[in-house]
């Protein structure tokens, strides 16, 4: 069998729908392939073969990148388009009557006895054009919102929603304590309400031995001990009071620990400070001390220079002698010398009063 004999042609108009007079202008311009009146016929170039377009497309199996080597032949298209007929749903009620240009709009857009898809996505039902609304209507694909979470979803959808997923329906408690709950309150009924789970007594934390049972034997069992368990509740709380007052005062002991080892360091830190300001200024009292010296020396030798040279004087001359500027510069040294002592006292005393010994200090000398 031949590709040619599978391929099916759709029939656009057929030839009976035509009325008196422009039946028989139609019967020269008929498709060979698919037996009906030519819709927008073509040919391809080379060619003396005419067709519907989409019939032409369909045996040569044309891609839209071939399709500019189809000629269309407007001069036959012009001639059908102003032939009368009526529309092939003339049978199941249709009374259209109209040239053939008015019926393809018809059929496309009006017929309301025109079968036609669905055009919610997904739903693949044909139906009248009539009766499209109603259909659309109710169709399983049609876009709704959950009446009680008011999530979007198709009709379809809606029952298994309601039945596993919807957050705010109600639903029967788990445990058939007989109460209807919301779906997303469900754990938090179980944990807190619900009659027919299983729970411990609420005291057992304070030594109550009562055995875990349903919620509703133990809310019995609360009403029945209640002078227990404040008894209970009593003792607990006063070992928590002896347990807290043993830790308060360890913590006070803590404290005074840390207080006197601050105090310690404190102490221990002035002293090292007291003893490198001693070292420092010893050796500055050194450094003055060299310098004095050094200026003796040379005093000294530039003494026993001058006696060298003034070997054959040993005898001093009075009568030339200033006794007064010999006094007077005796002195002056020996004031610069008691300044110099001021000057270093004066430093010591000031470093002793600048760190004075606290009451903790005293302790510890």
């Amino acid at each position: 069998m031949s590709n040619k004999e599978n391929i099916i042609y759709n029939k656009f108009v057929d030839p009976e729908l035509f009325l008196d007079k422009s039946a028989k202008i139609i019967e020269d311009y008929i498709c060979p392939l698919c037996k009906g009146v030519l819709n927008y016929p073509s040919m391809l170039k080379n060619s003396d073969k005419i067709t519907c377009k989409n019939c032409l497309i369909k045996e040569k199996k044309i891609g839209k990148l071939e399709e500019k080597n189809i000629i269309s032949i407007n001069t036959i298209f012009e001639i059908l388009e102003k032939q009368k007929l009526n529309c092939r749903n003339k049978y199941i009620g249709c009374e259209f009557e109209g040239n053939l240009k008015e019926y393809r709009n018809h059929i496309l857009n009006n017929c309301n006895y025109e079968m036609i898809n669905c055009p919610l996505e997904g739903c693949e039902e044909k139906i009248f054009r009539i009766y499209l609304e109603d259909h659309i209507s109710l169709c399983d694909y049609r876009i709704i919102k959950c009446p009680k979470c008011e999530k979007i979803m198709k009709y379809k959808e809606i029952i298994e929603h309601k039945n596993t997923f919807c957050e705010e329906e109600e639903i029967v408690c788990p445990n058939k304590c007989g109460n209807f709950i919301k779906r997303k309150l469900i754990d938090e009924h179980l944990k807190m309400n619900c009659d027919n789970i299983i729970v411990d007594c609420p005291y057992n934390k304070f030594g109550c031995r009562y055995p875990s049972k349903i919620r509703k034997e133990i809310r019995r069992h609360m009403k029945d001990a209640l002078e227990e368990h404040n008894e209970l509740l009593l003792i607990y709380i006063n070992d928590k009071e002896e347990e807290n007052k043993k830790k308060i005062e360890e913590l006070e002991n803590k404290i005074v620990s840390l207080e006197n080892n601050v105090n310690n360091y404190c102490f221990i830190q002035k002293k090292r400070k007291r003893k490198n300001g001693k070292k420092k200024s010893n050796k500055i009292n050194k450094v003055n001390n060299n310098k004095k010296n050094n200026i003796n020396n040379g005093n000294i030798n530039n003494n026993k220079n001058n006696n060298n040279n003034n070997d054959d004087e040993n005898e001093i001359n009075l009568d030339n002698f200033d006794f007064e500027k010999y006094f007077i510069d005796n002195d002056e040294i020996k004031n610069n010398n008691n300044i110099n002592k001021d000057i270093n006292y004066n430093k010591n005393k000031k470093y002793k009063d600048d760190s004075p010994i606290s009451l903790n200090e005293s302790i510890f000398l």
